[in-house]
């Protein structure tokens, strides 16, 4: 456990020196800020740029659309800035050659993968949950009086799909030699996860289902119910691509 927290604490600092921590930090907060502040003022630019004598009647905005907004931002913009900062999670190391040093100074190797998974899971949950809490604070403010039902269960539901992402790298990592593979392959099988939406009874198990839905669950057309299926099956593939890679790089010569 010692080598484990060693190995974390320098990941922790190198994502510091790499101004990762910083990037994320303002951009989530900056995803946070801009959601309910959009939804607010849309649809007042919207009825500025209309053409003259055009008529056309906007709804009402309410705090339902500062959080569609925010999970567009966070699931789509979020979640990919997310995915090509790590994208060299192995990979660089690798090319540098400094997992060889570690390596052979006595260092497990599933030390260094665990390591590197929790810092990406740190990552994530300190960027959504600043993302989250400047939205709520906003929104507050903007919408007062409004509320919504399971906000708090849209965002676990959220965030193990960001876990899934992060699991699904790291395992692509350990058998790519750079950046761009991982990145590839990992946006591969995403793409692949969407075309297997359009069967209906695949799209209500399927992990995109917990980034797809979250504004439907605050907004009660869908239940709680109808996410635990998708979220144990996602919870599942993360733990098998999680100990494959940690059974492909114990084997892999770096």
């Amino acid at each position: 456990m010692k080598n484990y927290y060693a190995f974390l604490k320098k990941e922790a600092m190198e994502s510091n020196r790499t101004y990762k921590t910083l990037i994320l930090f303002c951009v989530f907060f900056f995803f946070g800020m801009l959601s309910p502040v959009t939804a607010k003022v849309m649809p007042k630019i919207l009825s500025e740029f209309m053409p003259s004598g055009m008529k056309i009647t906007l709804a009402t905005p309410v705090i339902l659309d500062a959080w569609a907004q925010f999970y567009k931002n966070v699931s789509q913009m979020g979640l990919f800035l997310l995915v090509i900062l790590f994208s060299g999670v192995l990979a660089t190391e690798k090319i540098k050659g400094t997992l060889v040093i570690m390596v052979t100074k006595g260092l497990s190797r599933n030390t260094i993968l665990f390591a590197k998974f929790t810092m990406m899971i740190v990552l994530w949950t300190t960027s959504l949950a600043a993302a989250a809490l400047t939205t709520y604070g906003y929104s507050c403010y903007l919408f007062p009086g409004e509320t919504l039902p399971h906000l708090f269960f849209s965002l676990v539901a959220l965030w193990v799909y960001g876990v899934f992402l992060f699991a699904l790298l790291l395992f692509m990592a350990t058998f790519t030699k750079n950046n761009y593979s991982a990145l590839l392959l990992t946006g591969g099988l995403v793409a692949i996860l969407m075309m297997l939406n359009l069967f209906p009874t695949i799209k209500k198990i399927s992990p995109l289902f917990l980034s797809s839905n979250n504004v439907a669950l605050l907004g009660n057309t869908v239940t709680v119910k109808s996410f635990i299926l998708p979220m144990g099956i996602t919870a599942g593939c993360t733990i098998l691509f999680v100990l494959g890679a940690s059974l492909l790089f114990r084997k892999q010569q770096i």
